[in-house]
């Protein structure tokens, strides 16, 4: 015995306003969300942290080198000492001596102050900023990069 087809069945619709109302709610707020995930500064180095056991508490300065068109380094700092100072280029060339010194004196002054914040104009090469990273470095081993 076979059975067939029922007889006197109805045709469904399935209503799907409703579920394409809530995606597309869904998707308008995380559009809207996302715009405001924004990285402000990325850790770039190895961590120049202490023991484990040490209580972290703000540096006594912050350190800011920008690089602006034109090889022009702006260093700024906040804290216990404002300072804000443009090096020239030299030449053709980022004012590596400048900058090396400024940051010296900076470190005899402040030893404890570990990382200094990296960040470039738009029209600043690529190689230009891993350079000034790797000078930045040599004095101060946490390079932050900000403002990107």
């Amino acid at each position: 015995m076979s059975i067939g087809p029922i007889e006197g069945g109805q045709d469904v619709d399935l209503n799907l306003a409703p579920i394409i109302d809530a995606f597309t709610v869904l998707i308008a707020f995380m559009l809207v969300s996302a715009s405001f995930l924004a990285i402000g500064v990325l850790d770039a180095g190895v961590a120049a942290g202490g023991k484990a056991g040490d209580k972290a508490k703000p540096p006594a300065v912050t350190i800011r080198v920008h690089l602006e068109e034109g090889r022009n380094i702006r260093l700024e700092t906040t804290g216990q000492l404002s300072l804000k100072l443009t090096l020239k280029p030299e030449g053709e060339a980022w004012n590596q001596g400048g900058l090396q010194a400024e940051l010296a004196k900076l470190k005899s002054r402040f030893p404890d102050v570990k990382a200094a914040i990296l960040s470039a104009d738009d029209s600043v090469a690529y190689e230009d900023v891993v350079s000034q990273m790797g000078a930045l470095r040599k004095t101060y081993p946490g390079v932050l990069l900000g403002g990107f």
